[in-house]
């Protein structure tokens, strides 16, 4: 079987599987399809949108400047930036979170 057929098995597998949000099933797809093209878009996208589910959004912001290194279309990129947003957004409030005193800790 060519390399293609087998990336595109493990590429539409790994979408079935972000659907039924399983995503373990799902990235272990996208790591299969992105060892045969570690520049695909698509497949680079997803792992973006599982990072993001999983509220790991400095890994997303990281596979999102990953993606920005590729050769694509101007339209591709543009589907980057709501999610470069969201999670820029959600780092700096876990950041404000983290430096916020604790009201919590009051002296008796």
């Amino acid at each position: 079987m060519p390399t293609s057929n087998f990336f595109s098995k493990y590429l539409s597998t790994a979408i079935r599987f972000y659907r039924l949000n399983d995503y373990l099933e799902a990235e272990s797809m996208l790591d299969k399809a992105l060892f045969i093209n570690k520049t695909d878009f698509t497949a680079t996208f997803f792992k973006i949108r599982i990072a993001v589910m999983q509220a790991q959004y400095q890994k997303a912001i990281e596979l999102i400047n990953f993606c920005k290194t590729f050769k694509i279309a101007s339209e591709l990129k543009e589907l980057l930036i709501p999610w470069e947003n969201l999670c820029l957004n959600k780092t700096n409030q876990i950041n404000k979170d983290i430096n916020k005193p604790n009201c919590n800790n009051k002296l008796n």
